[in-house]
């Protein structure tokens, strides 16, 4: 009986959130995902991103809240001060009985605004389309209508109507962005975009008060900045999130050493913080999550584990998550023999 309250309570925390996107740890290892203004800007080349995550484990086993994402990201240098960038990303979130599988495309555009000395300033912009699939499996789960209160169980009682078990919705976004580089070692990104442009009906019955989709802002930033003539780099950075009803303000920083910028070797450890707004209850703080990445030539790979400090229940107390992101860099951006100089987050 416990685990069927269980299972039936986060299945309708997922159903309540079908509407909220999706949101990594890492956010800076899925750029696409943050703002399509970022597609191409991270490596000079091809760079194939997978990202992995698992939420409320502990208490769900197999129904566990489960995302899996891959992108591929190219970038073309058409001269000296100018790029373009593509890409194609994919993912799929599992959270209680509602899966949903999204593709989109992104394409971005980025030229110098300024450059002095060693000095560059870059102004990007990019958009990005595709489609979500939503699909709710409605065949074993068990409803609050059909418990009498008393022990008693009746399946032929239920309450709730569902219309669509299967929805597919367009959509689009677009963002703006703004780094600067200094010296090949200090770099500071800074950017917004706005989601779901058309706002799709994802409305699983005919008769829902608010069928469309939230919009989604997105604000960023990050930077790297060398401690002295040292091989040390702090890396703050900072997400605000707005959906609707929802807020989510994250914010922490990393101690990176770098090795070898020539083989792009480096390690990093850091912490952040995670502020939410939950209903009725305000903003409060959510969670904290360590992160550890290291990079070595072609690879990368980071490892984040969120710790969380809610205290609306007691279960919340056990809504801890993992998250991995691996990434491999190959060939060259340049159609153009004319070098780009960017930001790595992953230097």
């Amino acid at each position: 009986m416990k685990q069927c309250i269980i299972i039936l309570l986060f299945s309708s925390i997922a159903w309540s959130l079908c509407g909220q996107d999706l949101h990594f740890s890492q956010y800076h290892s899925a750029p696409l995902h943050l703002n399509p203004a970022m597609t191409g800007v991270l490596y000079d080349g091809n760079v194939i991103t997978l990202n992995y995550r698992s939420q409320w484990a502990p208490i769900l086993g197999g129904d566990a809240f489960k995302t899996i994402a891959g992108t591929f990201e190219k970038r073309i240098n058409l001269s000296g001060v100018d790029y373009f960038g593509g890409g194609v990303s994919v993912w799929q979130d599992k959270a209680g009985a509602l899966k949903q599988n999204e593709a989109k495309i992104a394409l971005s555009y980025g030229r110098i605004m300024a450059k002095k000395g060693k000095a560059y300033h870059y102004l990007l912009g990019g958009g990005q389309m595709g489609a979500t699939q939503q699909t709710l499996d409605v065949s074993d789960r068990r409803w609050l209508s059909q418990y009498d209160g008393n022990g008693g169980f009746d399946p032929s009682k239920r309450s709730e109507t569902i219309d669509f078990t299967q929805k597919t919705i367009l959509d689009a976004s677009m963002g703006i962005s703004v780094y600067g580089l200094y010296d090949n070692k200090n770099y500071y990104v800074i950017g917004g975009a706005v989601h779901h442009l058309n706002r799709g009906d994802i409305s699983l019955t005919q008769y829902s008060t608010n069928p469309l989709q939230y919009m989604r802002y997105t604000a960023h930033f990050t930077g790297s900045f060398n401690i002295g003539n040292s091989q040390v780099r702090l890396v703050p950075s900072t997400l605000m999130m707005k959906q609707g009803p929802s807020f989510e303000l994250t914010t922490g920083v990393a101690v990176k050493w770098v090795f070898d910028l020539v083989d792009y070797r480096s390690f990093q450890i850091g912490t952040w913080s995670r502020i939410v707004n939950k209903p009725e209850k305000g903003l409060m703080n959510d969670a904290y999550f360590a992160l550890v990445r290291i990079d070595w030539g072609k690879y990368g790979l980071g490892f984040s584990y969120d710790f969380n400090v809610s205290n609306l229940n007691v279960t919340n107390r056990r809504n801890n998550s993992i998250e991995l992101a691996l990434s491999y860099r190959f060939g060259s951006a340049a159609w153009n023999t004319s070098k780009m100089v960017t930001p790595r987050y992953f230097d």
